[in-house]
């Protein structure tokens, strides 16, 4: 199952709180370059950056921010309607790119890697209210296809497509020997 990945800018007395709440509740806390701290916990971790941002990633990462960030520490539901790798609208905007892949673990059909890349808000904020999110998230094959619809007008130019059908996927696996080496190149290419 994929990983979860929520991305949230925090005030430095919020840091401070989650990371006594963390101490405090078992997690293993470290160091690390440009972070406040950084924790781990049954594969969850959370990155807090000197920056301000805040990133919390992993299997239990919806549950984390569910059940102990947003009610004990924001106070909200920070994350409402978006899959949490979105910048607050209060926040400062960073142009960023968004990578995904589907059909690797297909027996049918092309591995296909897509890329956009999101250069203001103004777009990023269009993508967000038409549903944009990881596609595990959405219930209906229609319903991603209505989005992608809408999808391609907006990022005309800032997106690229790899698709490796059965035949080059073969071929491609040998040349690369493993599938993580071949999904890096995909996404390299898109």
């Amino acid at each position: 199952m994929k990983e979860n990945c929520f991305v949230r800018l925090v005030t430095a007395e919020q840091m401070e709180r989650l990371r006594d709440l963390l101490d405090a509740g078992g997690w293993t806390l470290e160091s690390a370059p440009y972070c406040r701290f950084k924790a781990s916990r049954d594969r969850t971790s959370v990155a807090a950056y000197e920056s301000g941002k805040l990133v919390v990633q992993g299997k239990g990462a919806s549950d984390f921010v569910e059940f102990l960030l947003e009610p004990q520490i924001l106070g909200e539901d920070a994350f409402a309607g978006t899959d949490g790798c979105s910048v607050p609208s209060d926040g400062p905007f960073q142009p960023h790119a968004g990578l995904d892949e589907s059909g690797k673990g297909d027996f049918f059909g092309p591995l296909v890697a897509a890329c956009v890349f999101v250069k203001n808000r103004e777009t990023a904020e269009k993508l967000e209210k038409l549903g944009v999110r990881d596609s595990k998230q959405i219930k209906s094959d229609a319903k991603i296809a209505q989005i992608a619809k809408q999808i391609v007008p907006l990022v005309r130019g800032m997106a690229g497509i790899v698709a490796v059908g059965p035949e080059a996927y073969n071929r491609c696996y040998v040349r690369f020997g493993n599938l993580n080496r071949l999904l890096a190149w995909c996404h390299a290419r898109a």
